[in-house]
């Protein structure tokens, strides 16, 4: 995560593997990171599992430090689980791959700027 802030897994019985990742952000610019290791290059469907709530902001997914997809408004004003299909992204080498996730702003009911992410689904094609 960025300077400053931090991250917690959060259980939830509707959460895959019944918890998800939480980044308790504070700003714009802020974000999480995670790693997943890919193990052929070639063409992958991506799609995000994230939650939506009360306390949550705007974001940016990057994949590899480019942006990827639209902006996504993780406001709701009760908590519940949405997924996303990002498209298609090809990866030249196998290896260790980053996905980021940046604060862009919030919803102007929203209270914060936390992220609640419960996977990053690569699908080979």
């Amino acid at each position: 995560v960025s300077s400053g802030d931090s991250q917690e897994d959060v259980g939830d019985v509707w959460a895959s593997g019944e918890k998800y990742s939480r980044g308790v952000l504070s700003g714009v610019g802020d974000y999480i990171q995670y790693s997943a290791w890919l193990p052929a290059p070639g063409t992958y469907n991506v799609k995000i599992r994230f939650g939506k709530g009360a306390d949550l902001g705007r974001w940016q997914f990057y994949n590899a430090g480019t942006k990827f997809g639209a902006q996504q408004d993780a406001y709701s004003n009760a908590f519940a689980f949405s997924e996303i299909n990002l498209g298609n992204v090809i990866y030249q080498t196998s290896g260790n791959k980053v996905f980021r996730f940046r604060v862009t702003g919030k919803n102007n009911a929203s209270s914060g700027f936390a992220t609640a992410i419960d996977y990053v689904m690569l699908t080979k094609r």
